[in-house]
């Protein structure tokens, strides 16, 4: 029994933050920018403004609540008609493409300045410091050599992406200047597209759910979503009741 009022305390805290509070704020605005122009449709005059909140409030959360899962699926755009899914999907592939060859590209360039700096410190350094130094350019050289080769790639895909040799050349060398910090924030986008083609969705939202499907089977060959339930399945009970809120959910399982 206690179990049972646990979980109905639970779902009850998650439909009211989840889809009451914002269903509220969403008929508060209603209320104050809409509903002032509404003055001479009976529908709304025959309505007080309190009950007309709360009413639309509890029952567009509820209907919001009991339509979640085609709600996740149309926002991660697994049921996008088939043409707005294509264009959707080629437009991401194209973002992460450009994410992907940027970063690239950034690393390469500060890879490629490090060494030069490390060189010319060594050239100018005292014969005493030159084994410090020589260590420090060992490992410039081998991140070096680490962005080379994408680094290139990216170069070449950039520049075909831009056109205009001109306008490549500015926007390359505006690339090979990224801040440390900012390279980091594209990488961190990057990371929230699946890295195969093929699983990329045509959202934001699609792709970075994606990827967090796609970890357990890519870099473990696991599939972490029954793999959860054979874990909950196996363990104490009590710990099952304690952790089961942590479960990973999906609303994408099948598709």
């Amino acid at each position: 029994m206690i179990d049972i009022v646990k979980g109905i305390l639970d779902g009850g805290w998650a439909l009211l933050v989840g889809w009451l509070f914002p269903s509220a704020l969403t008929v508060l605005f209603f209320g104050f920018v809409v509903y002032p122009s509404t003055e001479d449709v009976s529908l709304f005059n025959k309505l007080s403004s309190t009950t007309a909140i709360l009413t639309a409030a509890v029952v567009l959360g509820i209907v919001l609540s009991a339509l979640q899962t085609p709600l996740y699926r149309f926002l991660e755009g697994y049921s996008w008609p088939h043409w707005a899914y294509k264009i959707g999907h080629r437009r991401q592939v194209q973002r992460r493409l450009r994410l992907k060859h940027t970063v690239a590209f950034a690393g390469y360039s500060q890879a490629e300045r490090e060494l030069v700096a490390i060189q010319k410190r060594r050239r100018e350094a005292q014969p005493s410091g030159e084994d410090s130094l020589k260590a420090a350019e060992a490992k410039a050289v081998a991140n070096y050599e680490t962005w080379k080769s994408s680094g290139r790639e990216a170069a070449h895909w950039l520049s075909a992406l831009w056109g205009n040799r001109s306008r490549a050349e500015r926007r390359l060398a505006k690339v090979a200047r990224l801040p440390q910090l900012r390279r980091q924030i594209l990488a961190d986008r990057l990371e929230r597209y699946p890295t195969d083609d093929d699983q990329i969705l045509p959202t934001k939202l699609g792709n970075a759910i994606r990827r967090f499907e796609r970890f357990g089977p890519e870099h473990y060959g696991l599939d972490q979503q029954r793999l959860w339930y054979e874990l909950t399945g196996l363990a104490p009970e009590g710990s099952a009741n304690r952790s089961v809120r942590r479960a990973p959910q999906s609303t994408s399982l099948s598709v």
